[in-house]
Formats: C-alpha cells, sequence, structure tokens
C-alpha cells in the first residue's frame, strides 16, 4: 500500500491574537486536527494523544501538566476534553456577540464569502435562531442596497433567497464589467492607431507628415523644403506652411497714438491735406523708401507710392470730388461711376 505523506499541522499558540476567542481558535485547530489524524491513517489512541500534544507545541504541553486527572497515555479523548474545557472558559460570549454585529462584508468579498464568515462567528455566539441573525447581519452589514431593500420590503425574503440573489447580481457585474473593459481596450486601441500629428491630421504607420514641407514621409527622393527658406520666419529647410515659428502679421495694428501712425503706415499722398481730424493722420509716408510717381485715373491726376504693402489705398475728399463725374474702366473693361 502506498503511503500518503501528510505535512504536519502549525502549532497552536494560546497567547497569541489578543484580543480574539481562545476558545474559538482552540475549537478550529482541534476540528483541523482530527482531520489531519483522519488523513494520516492514525487510530491508534496512543498515537493519536501523543500526535496531539505534540502537534500543539510546548506552550500547550506546559498548559497540560498543570491539569490534574488527565488520564493514561492511551486516554486520547479524556485528554481532548481536558483541554477543551481549559480554554472554553476563557471565551466571553458577550463579546463574541458583539463581535458578530460589528462584521461587515468586505469590498472584494462575496456574499457567500461574508455568510460563512458569519456563520463561524455564530458557532461562539450561542444565538437561539443562528438562520435569523445571519439574515439580519447580511442586511445590515452587507454591501447590497439591492438585497437590502428587498429584505424590508418582502418578509418572506430568507437567507437562502438572499444568497441566490446575490449570486445573481454577482456574476451579472462582472459580466457587465468583462463587456465594458472590452470596449474600453477597442477604444484605446483605436486611439493608438489613429493619433494626431502636429498640424492637427490624422496620422498612423503609413501616413507620416513631414515635419519639414508638409507632404507625406519618407520621400522617394530629397525632402523639397531642402535648401529652401521660409517665408514666415526666414530659417532655411522647411516651407512657412508647416513653420513652428510665431507667425508674422499680416495687418498693421491699429494705434490710437498719431506718433505711431506716422512711423509704421504707408498710405496714398494727395500731396494735401484737408483734413484737420487726426484720424487722418494715416496718410503720412515712410521718408525711408519715397518710391513715389504721378498717375492719372480717369483724367484725374494725383501721386501715389509704388507698392505700399498697405491692405487698402486712402484718397482724400479733394482727390474724390474731381473723380465724381468721370468714368473709371476696370480691368475687366467694364465701366462704372465713383
Amino acid at each position: 500500500m502506498q503511503s500518503v505523506t501528510i505535512t504536519p499541522m502549525p502549532e497552536f499558540c494560546p497567547d497569541a491574537k489578543i484580543g480574539t476567542s481562545l476558545s474559538t481558535r482552540w475549537n478550529n485547530w482541534q476540528s483541523d486536527f482530527e482531520m489531519y489524524i483522519t488523513a494520516s491513517g492514525i487510530t491508534d489512541s496512543k498515537r493519536k494523544r501523543a500526535l496531539l500534544l505534540y502537534q500543539a507545541g510546548p506552550r500547550v504541553r506546559e498548559i497540560f501538566k498543570q491539569i490534574p486527572e488527565t488520564g493514561t497515555d492511551t486516554d486520547y479523548d479524556i485528554a481532548k476534553q481536558n483541554l477543551k474545557a481549559y480554554f472554553d472558559p476563557q471565551k466571553n460570549r458577550r463579546y463574541e456577540v458583539y463581535r458578530f454585529r460589528q462584521t461587515t462584508q468586505e469590498h472584494n468579498e462575496t456574499l457567500d464569502q461574508f455568510h460563512t464568515r458569519l456563520r463561524t462567528m455564530s458557532e461562539t455566539c450561542e444565538f437561539a435562531d443562528v438562520e435569523f441573525e445571519i439574515e439580519e447581519q447580511i442586511i445590515i452589514g452587507g454591501n447590497s442596497s439591492k438585497i437590502r431593500k428587498r429584505a424590508l420590503r418582502d418578509p418572506t425574503f430568507d437567507l437562502k433567497s438572499m444568497l441566490l440573489e446575490g449570486r445573481r447580481d454577482e456574476q451579472s457585474k462582472y459580466q457587465a464589467q468583462q463587456i465594458e473593459s472590452k470596449e474600453q481596450t477597442d477604444d484605446e486601441a483605436n486611439k493608438l492607431e489613429q493619433k494626431p500629428s502636429i498640424n492637427g491630421s490624422i496620422s498612423n504607420s503609413s501616413n507620416v507628415i513631414c515635419r519639414n514641407c508638409g507632404r507625406a514621409y519618407p520621400h522617394t527622393g530629397a525632402c523639397p523644403a531642402k535648401g529652401k527658406t521660409c517665408n514666415n520666419c526666414g530659417k532655411p529647410n522647411h516651407f512657412a506652411a508647416v513653420c513652428r515659428g510665431k507667425q508674422k502679421q499680416t495687418r498693421s495694428p491699429r494705434y490710437p497714438n498719431k506718433k505711431h501712425a506716422q512711423r509704421n503706415l504707408k498710405t496714398l499722398d494727395t500731396g494735401s491735406n484737408s483734413s484737420s481730424d487726426e484720424d487722418y493722420s494715416y496718410t503720412m509716408t515712410n521718408t525711408k523708401h519715397n518710391n513715389k510717381v504721378n498717375v492719372k485715373v480717369g483724367g484725374a491726376k494725383f501721386q501715389t507710392t509704388i507698392d505700399s504693402g498697405a491692405t487698402i489705398n486712402v484718397i482724400d475728399r479733394d482727390t474724390f470730388n474731381k473723380m465724381q463725374d468721370r468714368k473709371i474702366n476696370s480691368h475687366e473693361h467694364e465701366s462704372f461711376r465713383v
């Protein structure tokens, strides 16, 4: 017959875990020891008694020596009863009931696990109706608001129904989390596949934009921007469309101060200024580059600046009045009255 090796039991320490029930811990250890000797195939009372005292540890053997009438070496049952009688007075029923009432369901604990823990604790409380007390503690200390409301609404909602309802809720919650986590993983994968590039377009492994020219990368040859000068910042090897420098100001700022307006604006100059309003100070020219020519429009002669770069042209009222009775042809040869 093949022998089976059983791992020895841990020693029992009666001095550990102050504040817990010594009686409960000894009864649990004794119950484990009964399973241990059954699994080991030990039936002889003398061997069972010796193994009990040996596995219990030196502290228990010291206590056992102080107990009178422990019987002979073959009296296993007497030794077991004497140790139980020694540890049982250490039990405080009021304290055990208090611990039971303070027990709540842990965050990651299932309802079945919570129920098992409550049933184990109830053994030392000596309740008259264990089922009712466990039901009450599940209602008070459980995590499920749904079960709590159902139990308060339906007096026939017993412990068996609570456990069944709890299993269904936990299973459906787990399944929903699996589905939602799968959807979230798919969304994150899609975001990784489509990441916005510097200029805001969507790029992936097969559509990369060159940072210098703004075209698809890699290039079949040299970058089109190589050797070119940016029209925005003046630096080489990139185009203005993808320039990361500060954009040039396309419009001249409006200054309320007349002095600043004279220094920064180029406008049409007619040679006279009939208005005394300071708002017309924009008709001043830049004296550094006085590129003026005489032009004739519809028979009216006046002076203007060539390619001033201004977004609009300004004329004074006198010139405008001279052009009232004349026709001016546009470049599309359509006549219109001014």
